[in-house]
C-alpha cells in the first residue's frame, strides 16, 4: 500500500472517530436557526434564566441576534457571566469566529467569542499544524505541550518520527 493510500485511510479513520453523537447531558446550541455547537443542559437553563435572547426547547437552546455584531456583544456578555461564575478557565482575551458546526471552511462567521468559551459550547476552532516529512519519508507528528492548561500532552503521542 502506498503512502497516499495510507494517509487517506488515516484521515478517514480520524474523521470517523470525530463524528460522535452529542451526549445526552448536552443540548444543541442554535444561533438564528443554525447549529453552532452544544452545551450542558444545566448551562442552557442557567442562560435562559439570565438572558432574554435565549429560548430553550426540548431539542435545542435557541439564541437570537439581529446581526453578527449584536451576536458578538451578546456572547461577550454571556462570556463575562461564565467567567465570573468560574464556568470557564484559561481565559486568553482572544476572539475566535463562531461558525456553523460543519462549516470547516469558515465560510460563514456568525459572531466572535472569547476562545475560552469554545470548549463549554463545543464551538469549532481552527488551527494550523505542520507535520513535515523527512528526506527518508518519515512523518514527524507533533504532541501538545505538557504545560498547556487544556489537554496537556494530548494528540498522537510520539517521541520520534512516525512512519506512514
Amino acid at each position: 500500500m502506498d503512502r497516499k493510500t495510507r494517509i487517506a485511510e488515516l484521515i478517514a479513520q480520524k474523521r470517523a472517530e470525530a463524528a460522535v453523537p452529542i451526549p445526552d447531558e448536552r443540548i444543541p446550541f442554535v444561533s438564528n436557526g443554525v447549529q453552532v455547537g452544544h452545551l450542558l443542559r444545566q448551562d442552557a437553563l442557567f442562560l435562559v434564566r439570565r438572558f432574554r435572547f435565549f429560548e430553550i426547547r426540548e431539542d435545542a437552546l435557541l439564541f437570537s441576534a439581529q446581526d453578527s455584531a449584536q451576536a458578538s456583544r451578546r456572547l461577550a456578555a454571556v462570556s463575562q457571566i461564565f467567567k465570573a461564575e468560574r464556568k470557564v478557565f484559561a481565559w486568553r482575551d482572544e476572539l475566535l469566529p463562531v461558525v456553523p458546526m460543519h462549516d470547516l471552511g469558515r465560510a460563514c462567521t456568525l459572531a466572535a467569542i472569547e476562545r475560552a468559551m469554545c470548549r463549554p459550547f463545543a464551538f469549532s476552532t481552527f488551527a494550523v499544524h505542520l507535520n513535515p516529512f523527512t528526506e527518508d519519508g518519515r512523518l514527524w507528528v507533533a504532541q501538545r505541550s505538557f504545560k498547556k492548561a487544556i489537554g496537556p500532552g494530548s494528540g498522537i503521542t510520539v517521541r520520534r518520527a512516525w512512519c506512514l
